[in-house]
């Protein structure tokens, strides 16, 4: 029992029904009060009154007085049928309208057969009535016709059994289905998750279609499972990136150091080789503390000094820093700052993507191109953009310039290892912005949007 109490599917369905008979008893409470227990209490009330006023007219005006008052109150067609029965101190009756009542008087209610016979039909009526004993021994049973009430009451004192049953099988059936039918969808997610955790990362949960609560959640762990299923796959492809990138300066390395070893006596020789093999060293180095600044960045290990930052003058800082290595190369290096724009940024951060976009642009722009750093302000964001004439990027191959080691078709035999547009891509994920690589035909426009920082 315990177990199946520790399901979900099961408490709820225990809920269900619990809820539903809970709600079924207060609504037939609250009708019997409107329909029996309400009624009823006016007419004791009334009775109450009428049987005290009454005592009061036998005990100052005497017997004939109250016969003429109970006379003419049962002739009184108002409100509810009157009837009453009075009797002399030796039991005889003096005045009354009911057939029949108790031989020995009650201090409590009574419910009297008060049925009518006329012209021969017989007339139902039940009296709700109080009885009183004088000091004398005379006794007056006063009380007002309660048929209607006593019906409704016996019908819920009948109805009550069946409706608590019914109830109880209509709660027990519907918590059943709702039971089984969230364990189904339950069953469902488990099952795609263990053939998840089995290495199958494309396993995806299946919609019913409804656009319910069970759909928007299978709906967003669809969108994890295939999130963590190119997270994987990224992973993968840097995991035999990094095996490839560093397997050659590794084989350089190790070849120049058996050339160290053989040319001991050529001192010509072993400074080549030992710069070379310092050259890999340095290259090796260079790469490993390129991942490390990424990781430390993604990881939210960089403490980043944020503030309002204008884009305008990171972007003539870039230029002054490159316009030497582009006039060297023949590239003309322009500006179009088409408004200002403060971001909230760390500037240091910021101003290393943004020479790592121009440095880029340099490698692939070709002798007499042109490469453009613009600022302006875009649905709402600050941005700032390098656009170049060089050899742009291959369909599909926007989706992945940004991942660590990855090279262009058109870009693998140019300088460098692949990571600068990584590095640019944390920086940019860590100031929640948005790094977008559009075609410039001819070349590529890399863009970064950044908030507007208020004043």
């Amino acid at each position: 029992m315990s177990r199946l109490w520790r399901s979900l599917s099961f408490r709820l369905a225990v809920a269900y029904a619990g809820l539903l008979c809970l709600s079924t008893a207060v609504l037939f409470g609250v009708y019997y009060w409107l329909s029996v227990e309400r009624p009823l209490d006016e007419i004791r009330v009334r009775v109450s009154r009428e049987a005290q006023v009454l005592a009061q007219v036998y005990i100052a005006d005497g017997e004939a007085a109250l016969v003429t008052a109970l006379n003419r109150r049962a002739h009184d067609t108002t409100g509810r049928r009157a009837f009453h029965a009075f009797l002399a101190p030796d039991g005889k009756l003096v005045t009354g309208n009911l057939p029949s009542w108790p031989e020995q008087p009650s201090s409590g209610w009574l419910s009297l057969e008060a049925d009518v016979y006329r012209d021969g039909d017989e007339l139902d009526f039940s009296a709700l009535a109080r009885d009183r004993v004088f000091p004398d021994g005379a006794r007056l049973i006063v009380g007002r016709d309660a048929e209607d009430v006593e019906d409704v009451q016996e019908i819920v004192q009948v109805a009550l059994p069946w409706v608590t049953g019914l109830t109880l099988l209509f709660g027990c059936l519907g918590g059943f289905f709702m039971s089984r039918a969230i364990g189904r969808r339950l069953d469902a997610i488990s099952a795609t998750a263990r053939q998840v955790i089995g290495g199958d990362l494309g396993g995806r949960i299946a919609t019913e279609g409804r656009g319910d609560d069970f759909d928007r959640l299978v709906e967003t762990l669809n969108l994890m499972l295939s999130r963590n299923q190119e997270l994987f796959e990224a992973v993968r492809r840097v995991s035999d990136s990094v095996a490839h990138e560093l397997r050659t300066p590794l084989a350089r390395l190790l070849a120049q150091l058996e050339r160290l070893g053989e040319n001991d006596g050529d001192g010509e020789a072993r400074r080549s080789a030992r710069e070379a093999a310092l050259a890999e060293a340095q290259r090796l180095n260079g790469i490993f503390d390129a991942l490390l600044r990424i990781s430390r960045i993604e990881g939210g290990r960089h403490n980043a000094a944020m503030r309002p930052v204008d884009l305008a003058v990171l972007a003539r800082d870039a230029c002054e820093l490159y316009a030497p290595a582009a006039q060297a190369r023949g590239i003309e290096l322009a500006l179009d700052i088409a408004s200002g724009a403060m971001a909230r940024a760390d500037p240091d951060l910021l101003f290393q993507a943004l020479t790592n976009l121009v440095d880029n642009a340099l490698k692939y722009t070709p002798e007499g191109g042109r490469i453009t750093i613009a600022v302006d302000r875009e649905a709402g964001k600050a941005v700032v953009s390098v656009s170049d004439d060089g050899v742009g990027l291959q369909p599909g191959e926007a989706e992945r310039i940004a991942e660590r080691f990855f090279r262009g078709a058109d870009t693998r035999g140019a300088p460098g290892e692949g990571l600068g547009l990584s590095l640019v891509s944390a920086i940019v994920a860590l100031h929640n912005g948005r790094l977008r690589f559009i075609d410039n035909r001819p070349g590529l426009r890399a863009g970064i949007a950044l908030d507007i920082a208020r004043p």
